[in-house]
């Protein structure tokens, strides 16, 4: 995850020769969270229908084989926006006390880089994790500020992930209404930026800026709505193997053992903090999330159904931000950055979860567009 750091440092520092502006390009970073290679650009079997991923893509550095140090939102965050390993930062779980500034260093961060060499820098919703990059919850140090950031963090808080729970209830996924739709974070999230990439506000947005966006999905609890659900034909959804190999070391399943987990519990966050649904009979009808037991067919049918759809839903959203940016008139001179966190198990080796090493978990997207220098897909890598 480094590479970010990298990639826009060399772009930014260098002398771009073929780039016609000479002022600074500014940054839009877009981040998923839970989000698997699933779009086409990464994976051309992929199954999640993402057009605006797949027009950005044209124009954009993809690394196909692009994974992560760690396969946990906090850790892995921390990672790419400092470009520093995982082990480096001592920020390896969400356990208290996680804060990579207090247990490992005053390290810069990317976006610091940034508002060190002039930018303006600002953040919406999840883009560090507030569990590994908080002094307090208070709106100043939340999320890295004012290290990171010109102005507080937005939607970053604790209330913005409780919110959803609130929706859905305990739910691994929902259906929502127009009405809840309105009022989920990353709708709340991405109107949040779109308002300040349009001035809406008392302020307006300075140039050059790095303006980063983080949404929650595809993250659990699944929240789409119908019309994303649509665009798939939910029995042609395909199901991975989901069998464990045969003799496979409980420590490479998600739940190794502690913080409440039992070895070989492979799918202990979606087991343990959610319900299929909210009539299913003990919660998962039987099913306790431990290795060598398969999920009911038609309930990890309807499942990965519901994580297609949020993938879908992301990529609207995406794009909303996108075409504020464009009416802004900012798109032939703006860096876009696309990433996901790290990936999650949809039912591969009998798991559903993220914290493993394999690829399932630790493969996630990346793409980059710099206009002028890879316009036209030229920069497609493996």
């Amino acid at each position: 995850m480094a590479l970010i750091t990298l990639l826009v440092g060399a772009f930014l520092l260098c002398p771009l020769s073929n780039v016609e502006s000479k002022d600074p390009m500014n940054v839009l970073m877009l981040v998923a969270d839970d989000m698997r290679p699933e779009i086409k650009p990464m994976t051309s079997t992929a199954e999640a229908i993402t057009p605006v991923m797949d027009k950005l893509a044209k124009d954009s550095l993809v690394l196909q084989s692009h994974f992560v140090q760690i396969a946990v939102c906090g850790p892995t965050r921390a990672s790419f926006l400092t470009g520093r390993r995982p082990d480096t930062l001592h920020t390896i779980t969400h356990t208290s006390p996680t804060y990579w500034r207090k247990r490992a260093g005053n390290f810069s961060s990317l976006p610091q880089m940034f508002k060190d060499s002039g930018y303006f820098t600002t953040s919406f919703g999840k883009v560090f994790d507030l569990r590994t990059s908080s002094y307090n919850l208070s709106a100043e140090f939340i999320c890295d500020g004012p290290y990171s950031w010109s102005e507080p963090p937005v939607l970053c808080g604790s209330d913005i992930w409780a919110h959803d729970a609130k929706i859905t209830k305990g739910q691994s996924h929902l259906l929502l209404t127009p009405e809840q739709e309105a009022n989920i974070s990353d709708v709340q999230i991405s109107q949040a930026a779109i308002a300040r990439l349009r001035d809406t506000g008392p302020n307006k947005l300075p140039s050059p800026y790095l303006l980063a966006v983080g949404l929650h999905r595809p993250h659990l609890p699944f929240l789409v709505p119908q019309r994303h659900l649509d665009l798939y034909n939910a029995s042609s959804v395909h199901l991975p193997v989901r069998e464990a190999p045969t003799n496979m070391p409980l420590i490479a399943t998600e739940c190794a053992g502690g913080a409440g987990c039992m070895p070989g519990q492979s799918s202990m966050e979606l087991w343990q903090q959610y319900t299929f649904n909210s009539t299913t009979p003990n919660r998962w009808d039987g099913w306790d999330g431990t290795l060598h037991q398969p999920m009911h067919e038609s309930f990890a049918q309807e499942l990965k159904h519901y994580y297609l759809a949020a993938v879908s839903h992301t990529d609207e959203m995406f794009g909303d931000v996108l075409q504020a940016l464009d009416d802004r008139g900012d798109t032939a001179n703006t860096i876009v950055i696309v990433v996901g966190d790290h990936g999650w198990h949809v039912g591969e080796l009998g798991m559903w979860a993220k914290c493993t090493n394999f690829e399932a978990a630790t493969r996630a997207p990346f793409m980059i567009k710099v206009p002028g220098l890879t316009d036209n897909g030229r920069g497609v890598a493996t």
